[in-house]
């Protein structure tokens, strides 16, 4: 059995020709995993190569011994019984804004079930998926949770 976790970030966007995922060298991921008793944090940072390619480091992942997992975007990436992939996705989050937007306004419910303001709408995802048994040895329940921060200053 494996755990797959998404953390996604920099969207909703409009898909537009050359639309890539951010490379930002300067923000670092963090996808979080408690069983209650230890807390993995994994970390993502992406850069840049001599070429000017991108691709993510991920560190800490459970169940690779403490090896990173490097590779490009857009790409998934196996190593170490692990899958990476980081790169852009139609956006997983279905919310009617409209309706929302109207109930503020109006006082009234006015949400409907088949109107998705992400509908068509890319985002980009980090997505591990790695052995359920190196966060969750004995079935524990889990919780998950993601961060970011900005280090090193740059836009």
């Amino acid at each position: 059995a494996t755990l797959v976790t998404v953390l996604t970030f920099s969207g909703p966007n409009a898909p537009a020709a050359g639309q890539a995922t951010p490379c930002d060298r300067d923000v670092l991921y963090r996808t979080h995993v408690s069983n209650g008793t230890t807390t993995f944090d994994i970390g993502a940072r992406f850069g840049h190569d001599d070429l000017g390619n991108c691709f993510v480091r991920v560190e800490g992942i459970p169940g690779t011994g403490g090896a990173a997992v490097m590779g490009p975007t857009e790409r998934t990436i196996q190593r170490s019984g692990v899958k990476v992939f980081a790169g852009l996705r139609d956006d997983p989050f279905f919310f009617d804004l409209t309706g929302f937007r109207e109930t503020v306004a109006m006082g009234q419910i006015r949400m409907i079930s088949d109107r998705d303001f992400f509908a068509g709408l890319n985002t980009s995802a980090l997505v591990l998926e790695f052995p359920l048994a190196a966060v969750s040895p004995t079935g524990q329940a889990l919780k998950v949770w993601g961060t970011t921060a900005r280090i090193g200053g740059g836009a």
